[in-house]
């Protein structure tokens, strides 16, 4: 099986009097997300990102996490269960000069919980990637971020000294050997921030993210081979879309992505996606390579 989603969330503020990139939320879909890990078991996964924002800045950062996937969720048939997990960010970005920030940080410490309920289940004798194989999961899920205590102005984890709320519907759906992991809407919800940062000389504000949208977050691949599964990924944002102290903002990306298999019998699953951005409106043009590696264990 496939291990679980999760929202893969970046909160960055770059505030030196200069520039402000607030609630830059990506939920990263990979091939087959939305089906949840094996019964009873816990799994160790790792979400690094490398980013390019342009014009100058660079970021790297990975979001490590802990779960567990329960036995059984409210039915006694098998067909649904819950994920639970805790983890948070570390990273680099380029600080500002004379910001007084540090480049290295945390952010994110984060809760979570994703319920996966089994709409369609595979017919007996139609296993994955078989001409008949039909299967659908959806999966509810909810997280709550932490405050991580920085009050720097840049450097990664500056502006991330808030709590945020994220809630979302994933789903899996596998037809033959074509397979889609699509989220049609999620909702960021980030509070004011604790620390006041400065927004210009002599003024500081304690600023407030409001609400990022995510729309259509999809992977959408065909099983090439037994142990890999190719295809596209597509999401759009609409940054600051309410209550927020920020100026509203879009950004549209997409690029090829993938899913390796050849570990599975391992508890082992890896996949990858290179983003693009085909719009922007107030937000700096970005690239970036996203990654998923998990283990899980018996």
């Amino acid at each position: 099986m496939y291990p679980a989603i999760r929202i893969v969330k970046q909160v960055l503020c770059v505030a030196c009097g200069l520039s402000t990139i607030m609630n830059s939320a990506n939920a990263e879909n990979f091939i087959g997300l939305g089906q949840p890990g094996s019964p009873g078991t816990v799994s160790l996964q790792f979400y690094p990102t490398l980013s390019h924002f342009s014009p100058n800045t660079n970021a790297a950062k990975v979001f490590s996490e802990v779960s567990y996937t329960t036995k059984g969720g409210f039915s006694s048939e098998s067909r649904d269960r819950f994920e639970f997990w805790v983890g948070g960010y570390a990273g680099y970005q380029s600080p500002h000069t004379n910001s007084g920030g540090g480049g290295w940080g945390g952010a994110s410490p984060e809760l979570g919980v994703e319920y996966y309920y089994q709409g369609i289940a595979p017919k007996q004798g139609a296993p994955f990637g078989t001409p008949d194989y039909r299967e659908w999961w959806i999966s509810p899920t909810l997280a709550l971020d932490f405050p991580n205590g920085s009050a720097k102005s840049s450097g990664f984890g500056a502006g991330a000294n808030q709590y945020t709320l994220s809630a979302s519907v994933n789903n899996f759906v596998g037809i033959g050997r074509f397979n889609m992991s699509i989220n049609p809407v999620q909702l960021i919800y980030a509070t004011r921030n604790i620390n006041a940062t400065e927004v210009e000389a002599g003024r500081s504000e304690r600023l407030r993210g409001g609400l990022t949208i995510g729309l259509m977050d999809t992977a959408f691949g065909y099983q090439v081979s037994d142990s890999l599964i190719a295809g596209l990924h597509h999401a759009y944002y609409i940054y600051s879309a309410s209550a927020s102290d920020f100026k509203r903002s879009t950004e549209g990306i997409i690029g090829p992505t993938l899913t390796y298999l050849g570990l599975a019998s391992h508890g082992i699953y890896i996949s990858a996606t290179l983003d693009f951005d085909y719009h922007v409106s107030g937000t700096p043009r970005t690239t970036a390579l996203n990654a998923m590696i998990v283990k899980e264990f018996d």
